[in-house]
């Protein structure tokens, strides 16, 4: 199955100098569960909710003042919509994340894919010498 089949296409999206509470408010309206931060159409940064709350709240910044180009994580990952899903797994295991934006064949911002995405697709996807099997258990 395809990335972009499978990726969420509500997205919260925002602007670097927007504050982190803005952006939390994005997160909490879409629950989208990050911000992509974009200049010009293209995905420069994202901001999760994990980072809100290691990078912001447990530092002791002011969600208020603080911009979000201070603690996003700039130059976000991202992976064609025509990818699959094991090859997406991949890149997110190379990079260490658990978000790729997902781009459109033209190269326009489509959406998000998450890891729990991914294995919520229940299908079996071959990633290097590791197979994982996403499919339901049986009770």
């Amino acid at each position: 199955m395809s990335v972009g089949r499978i990726a969420t296409r509500t997205l919260a999206t925002a602007g670097r100098a927007e504050s982190v509470v803005e952006a939390a408010r994005r997160i909490a309206d879409t629950d989208a569960g990050c911000v992509v931060v974009c200049l010009n159409g293209a995905a420069v940064g994202i901001l999760t909710e994990r980072d809100i709350v290691t990078r912001v709240v447990a530092r002791g910044l002011d969600p208020a003042t603080t911009d979000i180009a201070e603690v996003m994580t700039p130059r976000p990952r991202s992976i064609d919509e025509s990818a699959s899903a094991g090859a997406a797994l991949e890149a997110m295991d190379r990079a260490g994340v658990r978000r790729l934006v997902v781009t459109a064949d033209g190269g326009g911002l489509l959406g998000v894919v998450r890891r729990e995405d991914l294995v919520a697709a229940r299908e079996p996807v071959e990633v290097g010498p590791t197979r994982y099997l996403m499919e339901e258990s049986s009770p």
